[in-house]
């Protein structure tokens, strides 16, 4: 049967388990993923409060990830699905631009045939129509 140390430095509180090669395997029994290993007891608890560390800094990470920044283009066929759900209709094709309105307010707006748009070029769009602009994710 291996031995097993429990120790304390009013901190934390690490198992030491004997390692076959030399020194220990250190774990923790209130913190259930914390496992390293250390060549002495005095290393086993600096191992351990730099694991401990570690894991809190990775599980504050997932559990609050970064928002994504936006995208700067979106799709044209998206923006013209959005100003029409919103009412408006598209009104005649140009040479490089169509042109979309909203007959309730008597805007009208182009829109470039380009396959993407910028978001800022999609967003100034949306407000000449008096529309809102779709979210961007």
């Amino acid at each position: 049967m291996a031995r097993k140390y429990l120790v304390s430095d009013g901190k934390i509180a690490p198992e030491l388990h004997p390692a076959e090669e030399g020194g220990y395997t250190v774990t923790a029994p209130l913190i259930p993923d914390l496992v390293t290993e250390a060549d002495t007891i005095e290393d086993a608890f600096e191992t351990a409060r730099d694991a401990a560390k570690a894991l809190s800094k990775t599980r504050a990470v997932v559990a609050n990830p970064k928002p994504h920044p936006p995208p700067n283009r979106m799709k044209r066929r998206d923006l013209e699905q959005c100003v029409e759900r919103c009412g408006c209709t598209f009104l005649l094709r140009g040479g490089k631009h169509d042109i979309w309105a909203n007959s309730t307010l008597h805007l009208t707006a182009p829109t470039p045939r380009h396959n993407d748009v910028k978001t800022t070029a999609a967003k100034a769009i949306c407000r000449e129509l008096g529309v809102r602009p779709p979210s961007f994710r």
